[in-house]
């Protein structure tokens, strides 16, 4: 079952806090934690899977054309993830507004880690908006 989706600034959101997807894998989504209140330069994320396997491995790659769900502390969204080349990524929200993001280190978070529930993640930090 979907929740009710609304167009707001850019993004989609998601009636419920929790941020669900509509993956082609049926059984898995990306989920992304935040404690940033917005998408924008700067904004730092924890990419994990959902459902999440305690025996997994984080994911060594960001599959490309697959919709990512963002668990802002105010609210959910869904992006596109558009192209992934290695370590960089494309991702474009509702309003075709795309942002480059790069996977980085944990201690290179200038905050505290987001809650992942304990599942495996990726750390990735949204470098610049694409014009």
């Amino acid at each position: 079952m979907n929740p009710e989706r609304v167009p707001c600034s850019g993004f989609i959101f998601i009636a419920k806090r929790q941020a669900w997807i509509e993956p082609k894998d049926k059984n898995h989504g990306l989920v992304a934690a935040t404690f940033h209140d917005q998408l924008s330069a700067g904004t730092e994320l924890a990419i994990f899977q959902e459902p999440w396997d305690p025996e997994e491995a984080a994911p060594k790659q960001l599959p490309a054309s697959v919709d990512l769900g963002i668990d802002f502390p105010n609210g959910a969204a869904v992006v596109w993830v558009r192209d992934v080349i290695g370590s960089e990524a494309v991702i474009q929200t509702s309003d075709l507004t795309k942002w480059r993001m790069v996977v980085i280190d944990l201690k290179e978070l200038k905050y505290p880690p987001p809650s992942t529930e304990d599942a495996a993640c990726t750390y990735w930090i949204v470098t610049d908006r694409i014009v």
